[in-house]
């Protein structure tokens, strides 16, 4: 029976597909993205900017806060660069004074409160250009599959149902853009522990090796549980 074949047709909704499938499924969909693939170069370089320039100054701050302010310690020539102090009061001491320390302090709140007005804004604008950017993925699938749909024999519109076509059309391309969201979320932190570890790499080798055995860990431990569950 029709309802037979139907059921054959699609696989169980507990079946895990393989990693190697779905690198392909998405391998497939990439002749279909011509109109975004500008649109999605650009948001991969902007974030990539973002990471390169955010982390090293997110680990300024907190030497800063740690070690200089809360600890007294003076402060390096790129942190009194970045805060626009001098020198001679911040630099070239054995420590800083109390005065030292309370103007340091101010222009940490100073520079949060500007940061937190830059970076809220850039974050929403962000994170609305990528949902932007996945409904006209969807979009540009659904109108190539359409496309595609019309072109078909009268034969296979005869012998299909329309409300095949229409699910198909409208759910589909929403599989293939979650597919594809599947694949590259892992890559980013990657990227990210990689490249934290390069920075700390520049300031304790130990600490380093320390946070990269740490991700292979976590990496071991996700792959093994997965294959439990």
């Amino acid at each position: 029976p029709p309802e037979a074949r139907a059921s054959a047709a699609v696989p169980p909704q507990d079946e895990a597909i393989p990693l190697r499938a779905m690198v392909r499924m998405a391998l497939r969909t990439l002749p279909f993205l011509g109109t975004v693939r500008r649109d999605i170069r650009r948001l991969i370089v902007i974030g990539a900017v973002l990471t390169i320039i955010g982390i090293p100054i997110a680990m300024m701050i907190s030497d800063v806060l740690l070690n200089r302010l809360l600890g007294g310690k003076p402060l390096t020539s790129a942190a009194a660069a970045l805060y626009m102090l001098d020198r001679a009061q911040f630099v070239d001491v054995p420590a800083l004074s109390t005065a030292a320390r309370e103007v340091l302090r101010n222009r940490m709140v100073l520079y949060l409160i500007a940061s937190t007005l830059v970076v809220v804004p850039v974050s929403l604008v962000l994170v609305f250009y990528g949902l932007g950017l996945v409904q006209r993925i969807n979009q540009e699938l659904r109108s190539q599959m359409m496309t595609r749909v019309q072109a078909m024999s009268m034969r296979f519109h005869t012998s299909s149902r329309v409300g095949d076509a229409i699910y198909h059309a409208y759910q589909d391309s929403a599989t293939v853009t979650s597919l594809m969201g599947m694949l590259v979320r892992p890559i980013i932190p990657l990227v990210r522990a990689t490249y934290l570890s390069a920075m700390l790499l520049l300031f304790d080798y130990r600490l380093s090796l320390l946070v990269l055995a740490l991700y292979a860990a976590s990496l071991f431990l996700g792959r093994w549980y997965g294959r439990v569950c």
